[in-house]
């Protein structure tokens, strides 16, 4: 007859059958799990790579061992690369090629950075590779808002690719809005992610054919003098104007 598992000896290593780092430690054989902390050192070394090694006893004494797969010690999120808003044509030529990545580095990135863009329906990001040594990017998440970091257009959504660094936000309102900023998060294989914002694109209310967000105003006259319908010389004529209504 087969007899039942009595205990299991727990323990963790730099390598399989090794508890240098966490000495065995006996667990009941009704257990499935278990937690371990306060290791030798004190704390798990960054970049280091570890074994668990788990002992199975029976009732007579037998045992049996089976060992992790290795796992590695990464507590530092991922780099973060530049993020850009692209143009109408950088736009057209991605969307239409197969291509994973607009940017490779932060001097092509800004190359292709948008300073104002027509759409008020969407908005197209470029994003520098996030890097990390230790564990591989797991995904890419983009956001979009009114400010930088904020997310109030358009909330993080997972970029389909993770081998992508090229998204269209769609079905966006920037009907009303002046300036927008994209917001790139990175996720790593250890759990930890970092952001990268953009420095945020205007949006050009005259281009997509509608009336600016505010008058386009000329003024007769010097700055002090607001705008004056009549002056008392004929040698010069000045003007000012306010265009902010659309940046572009």
């Amino acid at each position: 007859d087969e007899s039942y598992i009595d205990y299991f000896l727990f323990g963790v290593g730099t390598e399989e059958g090794d508890d240098s780092i966490f000495p065995f430690t006996k667990v009941s054989g009704k257990s499935g799990r278990f937690k371990a902390n306060g290791f030798t050192g004190q704390f798990l070394c960054h970049q280091e790579r570890y074994f668990v090694t788990v002992v199975a006893y029976n009732a007579v004494g037998g045992k049996t061992e089976a060992y992790s797969e290795t796992i590695v010690i990464d507590d530092t999120p991922p780099v973060p690369g530049a993020v850009v808003e692209l143009d109408s044509i950088y736009h057209a030529d991605l969307e239409g090629a197969d291509v994973l990545g607009a940017c490779a580095n932060e001097e092509e990135c800004q190359e292709m950075d948008a300073l104002c863009q027509a759409s008020v329906t969407q908005v197209t990001v470029a994003w520098q590779p996030f890097e990390d040594p230790e564990t591989p990017i797991t995904r890419y998440e983009v956001a979009v808002g009114t400010v930088p970091g904020g997310a109030d257009l358009h909330s993080f959504r997972q970029v389909p690719n993770t081998d992508s660094r090229f998204f269209v936000v769609k079905n966006v309102d920037l009907s009303d809005v002046r300036r927008v900023f994209v917001t790139v998060r990175a996720h790593n294989a250890a759990g930890l992610s970092s952001v990268a914002v953009s420095n945020g694109v205007f949006i050009s209310q005259i281009s997509a054919g509608l009336p600016p967000l505010k008058p386009l105003v000329v003024n007769d006259g010097d700055v002090s003098q607001g705008d004056i319908d009549f002056q008392n010389h004929n040698d010069e004529i000045s003007a000012h104007w306010d265009f902010s209504g659309d940046p572009c």
